[in-house]
């Protein structure tokens, strides 16, 4: 275990979650970097997950429930967390997602580094993988191309940043107005806004595992018309003109999305510009990130059209 020189405020939003969350907790109890406090906010849940989190928390002094009385949504919920804490540094877990053991040791320590060397590092992220309910594997790593340079946009999740209490204040907290309710693209929103003015680094470790699961998850709405439209929406009012691989990245992104829908006219223009972008050496990352798969969702359409 390692020392507990710098405290961490932990933030799980949920609705309607109660095992998931319960496992999600758990991650976070079984880190071994033990400078944190857990802050779980029941975003409005009509089950009995505030309940059963409210269990959990009466046997560990580290954990507060805060109970939303009207559903905002993620980073809403996100931000009722930030207001009730203080600690110099935040991380984030989804209630459906889990963490290594050693992710916040891993993450502290880079960002310790970095200060070390005379970087004002403020967010640290690290890979993610995707996994089964019961945590066996599925999909491929992120990051696991060696000896190329990937954008943060590919490594960043929900789940996976360290972030200094001072950027989140800086940017305008979680829910920045008048940008919200946004319904789709929230982590993006936040993600522009954190790395407008600062850089990030990752610590090259799978750390973070993001749960399919037969229940609703965020990503479900993502694959819906109205939710290309959202992205798209939220590049034309992205200021990135000065940031050619941010803007590149979105681009992408969202074509990523209408491929999705299969509106391959639609997405067909984004992409272009994500490969003209950030110029030829993020176009080929891009090619080698979104390429793969485009094409195997494009056969899947063809054979179901």
């Amino acid at each position: 275990m390692v020392g507990s020189e710098t405290q961490v405020d932990v933030i799980i939003p949920t609705h309607n979650r109660p095992a998931l969350t319960a496992a999600a907790i758990a991650s976070v109890q079984a880190q071994t970097y033990d400078a944190w406090h857990l802050y779980v906010v029941d975003d409005a849940s009509d089950d009995d997950t505030a309940a059963h989190v409210q269990r959990i928390a009466d046997a560990d002094p580290r954990i507060t429930v805060i109970r939303r009385t009207i559903r905002g949504g993620g980073n809403p919920a996100r931000q009722t967390a930030l207001e009730a804490s203080s600690a110099p540094l935040v991380a984030l877990c989804d209630s459906d997602d889990l963490w290594n053991p050693a992710k916040l040791e891993r993450q502290v320590e880079r960002l310790d580094a970095a200060a070390r060397d005379g970087h004002d590092i403020a967010i640290v992220l690290c890979w993610h993988d995707t996994v089964d309910a019961d945590g066996s594997r599925r999909g491929d790593v992120v990051g696991t191309r060696t000896g190329r340079r990937w954008h943060p946009f590919t490594a960043y999740n929900t789940s996976t940043p360290l972030i200094r209490r001072r950027l989140l204040e800086e940017v305008g907290g979680f829910a920045a107005s008048p940008r919200y309710p946004l319904t789709t693209t929230d982590h993006v929103e936040l993600f522009l806004r954190l790395t407008r003015a600062h850089a990030t680094v990752t610590v090259p470790e799978v750390l973070a595992y993001c749960r399919q699961h037969h229940g609703v998850r965020n990503s479900d709405v993502q694959c819906s018309p109205a939710a290309a439209r959202e992205a798209e929406a939220l590049l034309l009012d992205a200021d990135v003109d000065d940031r050619p691989d941010t803007r590149a990245w979105l681009h992408a992104w969202v074509a990523g999305r209408y491929i999705t829908v299969g509106d391959n006219r639609r997405a067909k223009p984004f992409m272009t510009t994500a490969l003209r972008a950030g110029g030829p050496a993020t176009g080929a990352r891009i090619v080698a990130h979104y390429g793969p798969w485009a094409v195997r969702e494009l056969v899947r359409q063809r054979r179901a059209g």
